[in-house]
């Protein structure tokens, strides 16, 4: 099995759970510390930081989960390169528990990942 290195580095975690017109205007998912253990999160989960009338948006990940969402992609990107193929995961879509994937972009090494957990959203959709 082929190592990649520096995978984390290459994956930005998106917040799906926002109208947006392109890729860009996804919030990044924002590593926070919890009362358990560290997770991603929504960057508009506090009111503060939501303009215009946003509601805050409870979407997030934890660490172990991600790591199953980073395995996930590392999995697909070694199978193809075992198969002397160049991967392109752009569209890729999954569930895993109550969360749905999609990778909206993968550009040379680097994949931008949309992720809804409907669970963590449910009442909060924005």
């Amino acid at each position: 099995m082929a190592l990649i290195t520096n995978f984390w580095g290459d994956i930005t975690l998106v917040c799906g759970n926002h109208k947006v017109d392109s890729i860009e205007d996804y919030p990044e998912m924002v590593i926070k510390s919890g009362p358990y253990s560290m997770y991603y999160a929504c960057p508009k989960e506090e009111y503060h930081k939501c303009v215009d009338g946003e509601v805050p948006c409870y979407n997030r990940i934890n660490l172990i989960d991600y790591e199953k969402m980073l395995n996930h992609i590392m999995d697909l990107m070694v199978d193809a390169e075992d198969k002397n193929e160049k991967p392109h995961l752009a569209n890729h879509k999954w569930k895993e528990k109550s969360r749905e994937y999609e990778v909206l972009s993968h550009v040379g090494d680097k994949l931008v990942i949309k992720m809804v957990d409907s669970i963590a959203i449910k009442g909060h959709k924005v």
